[in-house]
């Protein structure tokens, strides 16, 4: 799975971890897995992948967020967003097939990002990074 980079192993991810040109933030087994973006881009990239219980299986959510520095971030993502759609939609069928699971539904594009994820209204104010520190 990815350029290995210096991973400790190449098949269990933990915090920490580089996998191709992403930083591990959060790995929970069987569950949630979020990676950092460390590309050279106009903002801050972040990858999460979830799963969660579907009648007798599971169903694969594939976020990407993307927090844009300046009109550069901006016009950055719109610009891209024809060649990410393309880039995600085929990454969660190649997970599919070399995990042997059947497609029970194409992959569509994410709705309610604004009930989900919705920045304070002072950020960037004093300084504030991606991730936040807790």
């Amino acid at each position: 799975m990815g350029l290995s980079r210096g991973r400790r192993s190449t098949r269990d991810l933990r915090t920490g971890d580089a996998v191709d040109f992403w930083r591990v933030l959060l790995a929970e087994e069987n569950s949630r897995l979020i990676m950092l973006a460390e590309m050279k881009v106009p903002g801050e990239a972040v990858l999460q992948f979830s799963l969660n219980p579907s009648g007798s299986g599971c169903e694969l959510l594939q976020i990407a967020r993307f927090l844009p520095r300046g009109l550069s971030g901006l016009a950055y993502w719109y610009s891209m967003a024809p060649f990410h759609d393309y880039l995600f939609k085929g990454m969660l069928l190649t997970i599919a097939r070399q995990c042997r699971c059947a497609i029970l539904e194409e992959p569509g594009p994410f709705e309610g990002g604004e009930r989900i994820c919705r920045l304070p209204e002072q950020w960037g104010e004093t300084g504030n990074t991606f991730p936040p520190s807790v």
